[in-house]
């Protein structure tokens, strides 16, 4: 009870402010210096517990690298008509450019195709070297023992290849296996500007070697070497400007026989004789040289990208890939393999991506717009229509008869090849 009482009285009384004043002694600035520093204006910058009573201020966006200061004028080439200096500047190393794009064009002998290299075969053999090394690194634990059955196998393959064509010869490959060394090797094979094998006669007269011919042969005529990787899950070959050809254990379920092995390889080397690799150095220069001149017209940089990845560099990795299926195609041919296999081999890795997945992810109906590659259907397609003079030029080679197939069915086919005889309307060994 009686501590009820003292709250109440407690609760009672109050504070005097004038007496609680009072009872407070100011504190002297003069004798306290640190307490003198301190401003005592309401424009201090010590942070307060409380931003209330602040105005807040205003959010504003600030594009990225502008740095929040003045906005500066954009110089844009030939502005209300001006000739200034960074525009001169401009015309001119766009016209050196130019000039310097259309001096390193060179048209493609087997197929007429036009294509910008400035890489020289020397830079070509380097890029190659270094490529055998980072290669030879990453799978230094896969790959298979010279002495392997399937080394040995593809080394055969790849032997006759390369011999027939007089590109040289293969380390570690079965003598009894070589095929004789066809004269003028792969530059007598028959060649037309449209494409295809052979002139609008079929013929298959041989002449001699034009300089540029002579420059690849003399370029690729070195000892080549095959490495076999052991891995399943990769359907995958590829041949280095350094002469080392490269297969993984994945491709031989798709290839299945030496005739589907051959298409491979001539594939892979047809890239080479054809200095793709020179071609994909060169055009990356081009490549990077078209992004900066569009961004500096105004152009967005991704924008930019996108569509130069879409209308130059995307088609010509088609042109290419189509190209070496056309010269693999006469390579595997001359070296007495059935070109015929090279068809059912691509439908076999048609059925394996479909499983797989449809054959990717932008393979549209089987559209290539955004692939590297042409869609199988469209290679198919083309190797049909090249397969009857391959055949010519297999026929034409020192190569033996099938084991199935009589004297006169090899004469008839090469007949028809030539558009002769009564087979002359249809497809051969349709």
């Amino acid at each position: 009870m009686a501590f009820r009482l003292a709250a109440r009285n407690l609760l009672k009384r109050t504070v005097q402010p004038s007496r609680l004043a009072q009872t407070i002694t100011p504190i002297s600035r003069a004798a306290h210096p640190r307490v003198s520093s301190i401003p005592t204006s309401s424009s201090s910058s010590l942070r307060q517990f409380s931003s209330s009573t602040r105005k807040p201020q205003q959010i504003r966006y600030v594009r990225f690298g502008d740095g929040g200061g003045p906005k500066k004028n954009r110089w844009i080439p030939f502005k209300d008509g001006k000739w200034d200096t960074p525009s001169k500047i401009l015309v001119g190393v766009t016209g050196a450019g130019g000039a310097y794009y259309l001096w390193h064009l060179e048209r493609v002998e087997e197929t007429g195709r036009w294509r910008f290299i400035d890489v020289s075969p020397e830079k070509e053999r380097e890029y190659g070297r270094q490529a055998d090394e980072e290669v030879l690194k990453e799978f230094s634990g896969k790959i298979l023992p010279p002495n392997h059955p399937l080394v040995r196998q593809i080394t055969n393959v790849a032997s006759r290849i390369i011999t027939a064509a007089n590109l040289g010869e293969v380390k570690g490959a079965s003598s009894s296996n070589q095929l004789p060394a066809q004269a003028g090797g792969w530059s007598t094979l028959p060649s037309s500007s449209d494409g295809g094998f052979g002139g609008d006669d079929g013929s298959t007269a041989t002449w001699e070697m034009t300089p540029a011919q002579r420059s690849v042969a003399e370029r690729l005529r070195q000892e080549w070497e095959v490495y076999v990787i052991k891995d399943d899950k990769t359907p995958n070959a590829f041949v280095t400007g350094g002469g080392k050809i490269f297969v993984f254990t994945g491709i031989v379920p798709v290839a299945e026989n030496d005739d589907g092995l051959a298409t491979v390889i001539g594939h892979e080397i047809a890239h080479q004789v054809q200095r793709h690799s020179a071609e994909k150095l060169s055009g990356a220069k081009v490549f990077g040289a078209l992004v900066i001149l569009l961004e500096i017209l105004g152009l967005d940089v991704g924008l930019s990208r996108i569509g130069l990845t879409l209308l130059m560099s995307l088609p010509n990795s088609r042109a290419m890939e189509s190209e070496a299926d056309n010269v693999g195609l006469r390579l595997m041919a001359q070296a007495c393999f059935d070109p015929r296999e090279s068809v059912r081999m691509w439908e076999r890795m048609s059925e394996i991506e479909k499983k797989q997945g449809g054959g990717g992810m932008f393979s549209l109906g089987g559209g290539d717009f955004l692939q590297t590659h042409p869609a199988n259907e469209k290679r198919i397609q083309a190797l049909q229509q090249w397969i009857p003079n391959a055949l010519t030029v297999r026929a034409a080679s020192s190569c033996a008869i099938d084991d199935h197939r009589t004297v006169g069915d090899e004469f008839r086919a090469f007949q028809g090849a030539f558009g002769l005889g009564s087979n002359s309307g249809r497809s051969v060994w349709a």
